[in-house]
């Protein structure tokens, strides 16, 4: 309704130190409900530097008035920022993607809501708008905000302002030109993973993770794009695969931009491995590569926390392994392989054996240092990281899936202690313990597991440089060691055994020892944890097994 007199407002000094002219009026506003009521309003309209007389006061308020004295003028809707969001979040925000809207959510939960959600919106002006943004970071459990952080929320409030004056409300627009932002941090290159270490990455990740990150890493998508894609997106013969969609927490949505919905082409490398996964697959009825026990695609969230942190923590290990190898090789790099070796067969004397880091340099040649005891057991314990990161991540899917845990570990890693505690000797059954490992072999070979796998040479798997167990622990090949503790244990004279193996008696004789010496430093391994008192509601000879 228009007003039913002309409104001139009334103009006064207001301040002490710096005198500055308000102007004040009266203007209908309809709130939140469409209930019409006349409130007061007051403007400052500049200091009185700026505006030396009343007279010019006056004629800067009467250009304020001029839309209120408008013949066409009807009352504008008035609302808080709180009662405004309510409504917004209802009818505007659930048409927004998920992920966009988990952003937004935040936004308002963090800094908006708790700084403005009892202004009104008209109230929300320039003045108000730098104040929010200077104190921005006393939100933050940090106390620091990034630029693109408050250009983000910044973004959040300017679409609620839009939203609102569409439909009728009375507010100001955010002029970024009026504002004043954080200075550019410096520029710093992206963190990113080292090949060596994408390397490592992919040989501690199982499948189906393992095909995933190399999808990732081959062809740059999102994990959410490789999380969204189904078989019907990769083109095998043509060699190309399309981006239709993002999985997020199990939904799918559109990819994050227009650019993003493109077709890349699948590397050799990557074909083969795709192709390699199709035939281990299990069906769905969506045919995602990728799906949790309820066939729907996971929560990048939840795969980066329980499959790559693992990892990671892994790869921790490997710092602190090279750590210990640069206080012996300074010049060590990160990207040069190495491993532990023995300098000689306790078999040849009775010398004592220090081991020795073995380090390949840039031109294939391959430096030997001796190492200390404090660097020996670093390294040692490091790499043992490894171990209990394996059985960490079995103990998990056993735990999820109600599933007991077997142990790998033969007669003869088990009775000298080549095993990890609480790594690869951790198990709930040990199948194998009391086979040899000449026995495995010939179990395997009436299984019908593959000729390539029985074949290969045994590692310990734990150094980038080739290296066979005889090399960091045993003293002879297994076949052979195999024979010689079975001989031990049975009580056998040694000059009958160096006759079968093919060495003299003293050898024999060195080997025996050698075996005793590593049950004696091994045998904690296999004892069950001390208590400091007697329990006898549970303690019983099969209460605590050993690792």
């Amino acid at each position: 309704m228009a007003r039913k007199r002309y409104q001139h407002g009334r103009v006064f000094l207001k301040g002490k130190k710096k005198e500055k002219w308000v102007g004040r009026y009266r203007e209908d506003v309809a709130d939140i409900t469409g209930t019409t009521k006349r409130i007061r309003r007051s403007v400052i309209l500049g200091t009185k530097r700026e505006l030396p007389t009343k007279r010019l006061a006056e004629r800067r308020l009467a250009a304020v008035l001029a839309r209120i004295n408008c013949l066409d003028y009807r009352p504008g809707r008035a609302a808080t920022f709180g009662e405004f969001i309510e409504r917004w979040k209802t009818e505007v925000l659930t048409t927004q993607k998920p992920s966009s809207a988990r952003a937004v959510r935040s936004h308002l939960k963090c800094y908006i809501i708790p700084e403005v959600g009892k202004l009104r919106l008209d109230q929300f002006g320039v003045e108000n708008q730098q104040r929010f943004i200077t104190r921005m970071p006393e939100r933050s459990t940090d106390k620091v905000v990034s630029r693109k952080t408050i250009l983000n929320v910044v973004a959040t409030i300017s679409t609620i302002l839009t939203t609102a004056r569409n439909w009728g409300y009375i507010c100001e627009q955010i002029d970024m030109k009026k504002l004043r932002l954080p200075p550019r941090g410096v520029a710093s290159e992206a963190r990113h993973f080292t090949i060596e270490q994408v390397q490592r990455i992919l040989a501690l990740a199982g499948e189906p993770w393992r095909t995933l990150f190399c999808i990732c890493t081959l062809d740059g998508l999102r994990a959410g794009e490789a999380l969204g894609l189904q078989w019907g997106d990769i083109d095998m013969e043509q060699r190309i695969l399309h981006i239709r969609r993002t999985a997020w927490y199990g939904k799918m949505q559109t990819p994050k931009t227009r650019e993003s919905e493109t077709t890349l082409p699948i590397p050799q490398v990557l074909a083969a491995i795709l192709k390699n996964y199709r035939t281990e697959w299990k069906p769905n009825p969506d045919e995602f590569l990728f799906v949790t026990r309820n066939e729907r695609p996971p929560s990048s969230n939840n795969v980066v926390e329980h499959r790559l942190w693992p990892i990671l923590d892994a790869l921790g290990c490997y710092w602190r392994r090279n750590q210990a190898i640069r206080q012996v090789v300074p010049e060590f790099e990160d990207d040069w392989r190495c491993k532990v070796v023995l300098p000689g067969s306790p078999l040849d004397s009775e010398r004592l054996n220090v081991p020795y880091i073995a380090v390949e340099l840039p031109d294939g040649t391959v430096h030997r240092a001796r190492l200390p005891a404090a660097e020996y057991r670093q390294i040692v314990a490091a790499t043992n990281f490894k171990q209990r990161t394996r059985k960490m991540l079995e103990y998990y899917h056993a735990d999820r899936l109600h599933y007991a845990v077997l142990g790998t570990p033969n007669r003869l890693e088990y009775d000298q202690g080549f095993f990890v505690k609480g790594g690869d000797g951790l198990a709930d059954v040990k199948p194998i313990a009391h086979l040899y490992k000449t026995q495995v072999y010939a179990l395997a070979e009436h299984l019908g597991v593959p000729a390539a796998i029985r074949e290969r040479v045994p590692t310990t798997d734990t150094y980038s440089l080739p290296q066979t167990q005889e090399e960091f622990y045993f003293a002879l090949p297994a076949r052979t060691l195999d024979l010689v503790l079975f001989a031990h244990n049975h009580g056998r004279d040694c000059a009958a055994v160096a006759a079968e193996v093919g060495r003299d008696a003293d050898a024999v004789a060195r080997a025996f020892r050698d075996i005793e010496r590593k049950r004696a430093a091994t045998r904690y391994l296999h004892l069950p944890p001390q208590l400091a008192g007697h329990v006898p509601e549970v303690d019983s000879p099969t209460a605590a097994e050993p690792d």
